[in-house]
């Protein structure tokens, strides 16, 4: 009986452990203003350390090229870091931002800044030539 006991109470903290771990980060959710709103605090009090500055400087990257930020938005995310007041300025972009994370826009602002990669001409491949 009490090995019984023991192996359930083992399992129960397994399964604890692993839902705590396969917890999905907080997204977006663009579907209206009001939702909008409440998915930017929760991301933004999600967030730790310097991955506030790091959102702001993806927002900046991601929404940029939709020219959809306020003159004030763009100075505003280029000094500051992010905080749950901020929704308000970010929503006229909301609809470019709908089901992405933290990651997801830091990400998407890393690949829009990265040089692209481009192939050595042809000839430099060809060892036939001296």
């Amino acid at each position: 009986m009490k090995r019984i006991t023991i192996s359930i109470v083992a399992s129960g903290i397994a399964a604890l452990c692993c839902t705590a771990s396969a917890k999905e980060p907080p997204r977006i959710d663009a579907t209206s203003d009001g939702t909008f709103d409440t998915s930017f605090v929760k991301l933004a009090k999600s967030l730790r350390g310097y991955e506030p500055r790091r959102l702001a400087l993806g927002l900046f990257g991601v929404l940029i090229s939709h020219k959809c930020l306020s003159s004030e938005t763009i100075i505003h995310l280029t000094f500051n870091a992010v905080s749950a007041k901020d929704a308000q300025r970010i929503r006229p972009c909301r609809e470019h931002l709908h089901g992405k994370s933290f990651l997801d826009i830091v990400e998407e602002a890393d690949a829009a800044q990265a040089p692209p990669v481009s192939k050595p001409p042809n000839n430099l491949l060809d060892r036939s030539r001296p």
